[in-house]
């Protein structure tokens, strides 16, 4: 059984994982979309917890993934919870916000966001 099924509030998102240097070298920006029960854009903001995983289903959670930080890109507030790895994050208001995770090393990892209902969605591979 869902949760939330009104049109309006968060139910799924939407996670694109740019391409490393496309800003700056170093650099891969990760842009979550929120979206309603009926497939559209939010127009309001969301606070969620996300966090880096090494596994695509978001269950191993990484405890040692970026060598620099993640930031802030464009839209968005961030708090980190634990060091380069946990986060409770708010999108801008229209559901959306632009992560950029930094590394000067060579690592891959996930992003896992958990959703307002509880699942967690993940995002495709991030390598540096």
């Amino acid at each position: 059984m869902e949760w939330v099924t009104e049109v309006g509030c968060a139910y799924d998102a939407v996670i694109t994982v740019g391409t490393e240097g496309a800003l700056t070298t170093n650099e891969i920006v990760v842009d979550i979309q929120f979206k309603d029960y009926a497939g559209n854009n939010l127009k309001e903001p969301v606070n969620f917890y996300g966090y880096c995983c090494v596994s695509s289903d978001g269950l191993v959670k990484e405890t040692n993934t970026n060598s620099s930080e993640t930031i802030i890109e464009t839209y968005g507030n961030l708090e980190i919870e634990l060091a380069k790895t946990s986060y409770n994050l708010i999108t801008n208001a229209t559901g959306h916000i632009d992560l950029s995770m930094i590394d000067t090393g060579s690592n891959s990892y996930y992003f896992c966001v958990v959703l307002p209902n509880g699942r967690l969605k993940v995002s495709k591979v991030i390598t540096f």
